[in-house]
């Protein structure tokens, strides 16, 4: 089969499944393989963010002997749901750029034709490191930024220096890239940084960022079970400035060409901090799913309880198991998270959002889905 002909049966099974997700609250229907992965390629990680404690608990969770899973393992599980509907990965950790394998992992998985996301702190973006991620062919970096300024951003990631590093490592990224792969900034909202938020928009387009990714503070979150910081919870009296630095980062946004969240997932961040229960179905073990450093899959990570391992079971067998369903049924009545990764997709491949605005929908799934070049 010619690269053509293969790029359209990937793309022609992909639009099955994503009917077969936006449907699966109606009809119980399941897609073939989920739309995307989020894979933690490692534990390891070099910062000590006060809204995680993944540095803290990497010992205890590895605590049983297992290591990390190889790259090439990696590569040859997860490109080999490329012919079932898979079409993007995101590669997170920890830090992922501490795997010094991470290039031939992104190498390998977008030769088999997905797009492969980054999410990294920024501080290990080297020359040589962002040379290597983009001769790999990555097709989406997301860089962690929780504030415009480096006072800010270091205070919440636990590390003096941590901000610069991160601005020089994404704008050496950008240079060396040459508009290869797209560049984007992921933005934790927190008590800390409300009333900073619309400042955002202007650190992308100085760090010459795309996209504009907005994540809420969860305590429901795997890695913070040694360490809950209330205080970046925001309070009920937080909320109107909150919608109000929201819209301005929305309109910002809209002026400078920066894409960023669909605009029902904004418009729930304030409600759900708030305690209100979000009318939206999510996605989680239905057209996206989470997988560890050492395997297990997860239809989501504030499920505590795994499938199976994807190194023991094929991924196709665990997606399709009694196990999965049960976890698909526990998702149906949770209200734990809002988070992107979950929740997005649930907005987006709604029936109510297609028929209230066509081609944003169409312009999101690009966005979330499909590859940008």
């Amino acid at each position: 089969m010619n690269v053509g002909a293969r790029l359209l049966r990937q793309r022609l099974t992909a639009v099955s499944n994503a009917m077969r997700a936006a449907a699966h609250g109606v009809g119980g229907t399941v897609p073939r393989a989920p739309l995307m992965v989020y894979l933690e390629v490692t534990r390891g990680c070099n910062l000590r963010c006060r809204h995680c404690d993944i540095w803290m608990t990497a010992g205890k969770q590895g605590a049983n002997g297992r290591p990390e899973m190889p790259a090439d393992r990696i590569v040859e599980i997860f490109a080999g749901l490329v012919r079932h509907g898979l079409l993007a990965i995101d590669l997170f950790g920890g830090e992922p750029l501490l795997r010094p394998e991470l290039p031939d992992m992104v190498r390998g998985l977008r030769d088999a034709g997905l797009h492969v996301t980054v999410t990294t702190n920024g501080t290990l973006l080297s020359d040589r490191v962002c040379r290597a991620l983009a001769e790999a062919g990555l097709s989406q970096l997301l860089v962690s930024f929780d504030a415009p300024t480096a006072a800010g951003h270091d205070r919440l990631r636990g590390k003096m220096g941590t901000f610069d590093a991160a601005a020089s490592g994404l704008s050496r990224f950008g240079e060396l890239a040459g508009g290869r792969t797209r560049a984007g900034v992921n933005t934790l909202v927190c008590r800390d940084n409300i009333d900073v938020l619309p400042d955002m928009v202007g650190l992308c387009l100085k760090l010459r960022a795309r996209q504009l990714r907005l994540l809420p503070y969860h305590q429901c979150y795997p890695f913070d079970s040694y360490r809950r910081d209330d205080a970046l919870m925001p309070l009920p009296e937080d909320l109107p400035r909150l919608e109000r630095a929201l819209r301005e980062l929305r309109e910002k946004a809209g002026e400078s060409g920066i894409s960023t969240n669909c605009g029902p997932y904004l418009d729930g961040i304030a409600g759900w901090f708030g305690g209100s229960r979000q009318k939206v179905r999510c996605m989680a073990g239905v057209a996206v799913c989470d997988v560890n450093a050492f395997g297990d899959l997860y239809p989501c990570f504030t499920l505590s309880k795994p499938v199976g391992n994807v190194l023991e079971r094929p991924f196709l067998e665990l997606w399709t198991s009694p196990e999965m369903s049960l976890h698909r049924d526990m998702v149906e009545s949770c209200n734990r998270c809002w988070q992107s990764c979950y929740i997005e997709p649930g907005l987006r491949l709604s029936a109510s959002a297609l028929l209230a605005d066509r081609k944003a929908v169409l312009r999101d799934l690009r966005e979330y889905f499909l590859p940008h070049r």
